[in-house]
């Protein structure tokens, strides 16, 4: 679907000879770099902390450097987006490693640079806690494998030695834990970081309290779920099945074979022959409508398919993880439970617009964007840390297309800043913030008055539909920059066939 202002230029070539094997070796020498300084964070040694600081350039321009050049390339303007996916993951682990945990730690010399490991110690029972051999000195006992996940208290332990396997280990816990939760590596250990501290330690006063096994932690609870899939297999199928028909209908709307008919509002792609035959047989239904493909602008078509985009595009993101995820855990039963965390809870049925950012969406990304925000001049307020965070994923989401803006070579503060600013995304999220914001005023206004208590269930109804408001009015500018890039024609699409992506893989255009 190429939607093109007419300020915009000329479509998109759809396809040239990849060719990234080149930029593999200087990618994988950063990511090496930086696990190196993940090794010294332990140390409180300030040369080291000046080294990871000193390092901290270098990486980024980098990063940069791989993200803005053109001969660079997966040989598809779309699948070059993931190039700098893959390189704001480097740059965000660069600013948390050599910027937030070094500035932090050089303002107390005796203290280590990096989260230290937190493991489970077995709550001591009434009987426990009057021997004094258990309260004499030292930590509990470690939870034993296999004992009650309810019955524990996760507590920092020692950093481990140098030169050894233990601190290689926790250098790729460093690099690689995005979630909260234990790490998949060596997951008997049962480690984490102790930026999960809080978040195990609720999850397992939840099931104590509750009685509750992991297993049967309810959706939307004030805990994460571990252990288990989003949903059932039976419903991540059909919202799978909604999504491969929501692209399929993009796909054919993108077609120059295509006829378009507008029912209702809803543009339907259909050929020259169904055309004719739908207009003869309901004329008071189907008229005729100009194709996307041939309007100046996203939002010049009808309002209904505009809606049914923005759903698309928010499905593509939200459901393509859930049938495989429910796929994984009935072949796969993570032990400890701890082990696995699925990346969205329902976020469909989330209870208000600040349940869905806060817990119900994409969890690989959203502890990134706090720890930018925490770095940021405002970010110390809670208004600020709100407002920076939908930010930092605005920069991000324009950051993914960067390589489209004919973003100079040459690295400086201007090629940057242009290679995060896009309009269309920076309403969007700045519009999620603003809507979080409204919702929690409007709450503590209402909390404590006689209506809140009489109309609770009208007030819950006014929350869900001040999700979907916040959500698809200005979920149509993100749409319309992603659209107006010329993006979504056949052509281009045609570039995420298996076949093509096997050429690919083989530096062949397909």
């Amino acid at each position: 679907m190429y939607l093109a202002p007419s300020w915009m230029t000329p479509e998109l070539p759809s396809q040239w000879q990849p060719s990234f094997s080149p930029a593999l070796p200087l990618l994988l020498g950063q990511f090496f770099w930086l696990f190196l300084l993940c090794l010294t964070l332990p140390s409180a040694s300030t040369t080291l902390k000046l080294l990871r600081l000193a390092s901290f350039p270098f990486i980024a321009y980098n990063a940069l450097r791989i993200s803005f050049d053109l001969s660079y390339t997966l040989g598809n303007p779309l699948r070059d987006a993931s190039i700098p996916t893959v390189t704001w993951a480097l740059l965000v682990k660069a600013i948390e490693v050599c910027l937030a945990l070094t500035l932090n730690s050089l303002y107390d010399p005796a203290k280590a640079g990096g989260p230290c490991w937190i493991k489970p110690f077995r709550i001591p029972t009434r009987a426990e806690e009057k021997d004094a051999k258990v309260n004499s000195g030292g930590p509990v006992q470690e939870l034993a494998s296999g004992e009650d996940e309810s019955a524990l208290e996760w507590r920092p332990v020692p950093f481990p030695s140098w030169l050894s396997w233990g601190r290689i280990v926790y250098a790729v816990d460093v690099m690689c834990l995005r979630r909260p939760g234990t790490s998949l590596l060596l997951p008997n250990q049962r480690r984490a970081l102790q930026w999960s501290q809080d978040d195990l330690n609720a999850w397992a006063d939840y099931l104590r309290t509750e009685h509750k096994r992991p297993e049967q932690v309810p959706p939307h609870a004030h805990v994460h779920r571990f252990g288990q899939a989003e949903t059932s297999i039976l419903t991540a199928a059909a919202q799978f099945a909604f999504l491969g028909l929501g692209m399929s209908w993009i796909y054919l709307l993108a077609s120059p074979a295509s006829k378009t008919l507008c029912a209702s509002g809803l543009v339907v792609p259909v050929s020259k022959r169904a055309s004719s035959t739908l207009l003869r047989i309901a004329p008071w239904l189907f008229q005729r409508c100009s194709s996307p493909v041939d309007l100046p602008s996203f939002f010049e078509i009808p309002l209904v398919s505009q809606l049914l985009t923005v759903a698309i595009f928010g499905a593509g993101v939200c459901f393509s993880t859930g049938l495989p995820e429910a796929l994984l855990l009935k072949l796969w039963r993570p032990s400890p439970s701890t082990a696995y965390l699925p990346a969205f809870d329902r976020a469909l049925s989330s209870a208000s617009i600040s349940r869905l950012w806060a817990r119900g969406w994409h969890l690989f990304h959203s502890r990134d964007f706090v720890l930018i925000s925490r770095l940021l001049p405002f970010g110390h307020t809670r208004p600020g840390k709100l407002f920076g965070s939908f930010l930092c994923s605005a920069a991000f989401h324009a950051f993914i297309f960067c390589r489209l803006r004919n973003t100079p070579l040459a690295i400086g503060p201007t090629s940057v800043a242009h290679s995060m600013y896009d309009r269309g995304m920076y309403i969007f999220f700045l519009c999620q913030a603003g809507g979080i914001l409204v919702e929690r005023q409007a709450l503590d206004l209402i909390k404590s008055t006689e209506f809140a208590k009489r109309h609770p269930r009208f007030i819950r109804m006014a929350r869900r539909v001040w999700l979907f408001v916040v959500l698809f009015a200005p979920g149509r500018y993100f749409v319309d920059s992603v659209l107006s890039k010329g993006l979504m024609t056949k052509a281009i699409m045609d570039g995420f066939s298996p076949r093509a992506l096997l050429l690919m893989v083989c530096g062949k255009t397909y």
